[in-house]
Parts: C-alpha cells; structure tokens; sequence
C-alpha cells in the first residue's frame, strides 16, 4: 500500500514521462526533485509520519469497527467510574483483557502528588489543566496545562500541584501493572 505523498512515496521507481491514452503527456515524480527514489527496505520498521498515515486499499469500504464475529474491537471506559486512588482514578490494562499500558487520570489539590518513586518502565504525563512541579531527586521543573514530560524506566520522579487551583494530567504507564518503588 503506498504511503502518502504520491503513488511513488513507496520507493518504488516509475518513469518520468508516460504518454496517457489520448496522446496526453502525463509526468510522474519518482519523489523530490533531482532524487531518484529507492527501493523499499523490507528489514526497517516504519520511521515516520508518512509510514504511520497510509491510504487505504482501493477496495476498502469504512464501516464500524467489528471484527467478523461481530464482537467489539474497541471498548469504552468513564474515567469517574474507574477505581479512585487518592488523587486519581486509574485504569488498569491487566483487568481489562490485557491492555499493555495503565492510565492514571489525575485530579490533585494544590500541595498533593505522589512523593519520589520511580517505575521499571517509561511514563508519560500529560498535564491538561494547572502545573505540575516535577521533582527528579535532583532538580525541579514547571510543566504546564499543553505540555507533557516523558519518564525514562528507572528514573527518580514525583510531582506536586503548586498551583492555586486543580491539577488534572493524564499519567500513562507503559506497563499493563503499576510496578512502584516508592524512594521516598
């Protein structure tokens, strides 16, 4: 199936001019010009953007998302009625079929946040509305509401509301359990 950004972005060479029925002369780009385009690497995973937003099959037809059994690919969960912890409600991949990952959707007061910890796997936190002081045992920074910090596996990390109002982000481990270390 070929990428997006032309019927060539695959790597696939075709000629630069073609004559078309009808004596129109048609030119095709083997990709930007002055560059010959190459032949796919079968060995690579997809890198980027364009690999990941591919047009769909010719025969394609969008319809619901149901595999064949009629059984629901996708489900949907309301984050107020996942369990509560302290200042978050959390979802956790393992009760939920497996899911690879834990989701932590957090409402904090000013002054709370978990104390310094650190996980066996990457964290993602996206701060949504307020600002979050993280605190890697060393150093503190700010993240504001639009921005979001990734925890490398095995680092120190903790945070803490120091706004005037609520602190809502979104915690996503990469893990399907909650591993803790608690450091602090």
């Amino acid at each position: 199936m070929p990428a997006c950004g032309g019927d060539d972005a695959a790597g696939v060479a075709a000629p630069e001019d073609e004559t078309a029925a009808g004596g129109r002369h048609l030119r095709r780009r083997a990709g930007r010009r002055g560059h010959r385009a190459r032949a796919p690497r079968r060995d690579l995973q997809p890198r980027g953007r364009a690999d990941v937003h591919r047009r769909p099959a010719r025969d394609h037809v969008h319809g619901p998302l149901r595999a064949q059994s009629d059984s629901a690919l996708i489900s949907v969960f309301r984050a107020d009625e996942l369990p509560r912890d302290v200042i978050s409600r959390d979802f956790v991949g393992e009760q939920h079929g497996g899911v690879g990952a834990c989701v932590l959707f957090v409402d904090a007061n000013p002054g709370e946040g978990p104390r310094l910890h650190r996980h066996p796997y990457v964290e993602i936190l996206i701060v949504l509305e307020g600002t979050s002081t993280f605190d890697d045992g060393v150093s503190k920074r700010a993240v504001r509401a639009g921005e979001l910090a990734v925890v490398d596996a095995g680092q120190a990390h903790g945070f803490v509301n120091n706004g005037p109002g609520v602190l809502r982000q979104i915690d996503i481990h990469l893990s399907p359990t909650f591993i803790t270390e608690w450091l602090a």
